[in-house]
């Protein structure tokens, strides 16, 4: 089980490298209203990334929603909690 601080540290890290941005700039609030560099194709990156980094894969429902960081940490925390 990941712990909601060891995600979004995680999701900072790759937010950071995808975006090209310092990792402090990557907080809890975090999204693609506020961050210009979060644009379409880094959207696909950093769906790409999350799903690499935990080891699942969103469906493409899941996928339309994932927007911000905290959308992202509540679809890993679900995703994490659901059957082995």
């Amino acid at each position: 089980m990941f712990s909601e601080e060891l995600i979004f540290i995680t999701l900072q890290k790759i937010l950071s490298q995808t975006l090209s941005v310092p990792a402090a700039s990557i907080t809890k609030s975090s999204s693609m209203d506020n961050l210009a560099a979060w644009d379409s194709l880094h959207f696909l990156i950093i769906i790409n990334e999350t799903e690499e980094a935990f080891d699942f894969r969103f469906s493409s429902a899941e996928i339309i929603s994932l927007r911000s960081v905290p959308l992202l940490i509540e679809a890993v925390k679900r995703k994490k909690k659901g059957p082995l």
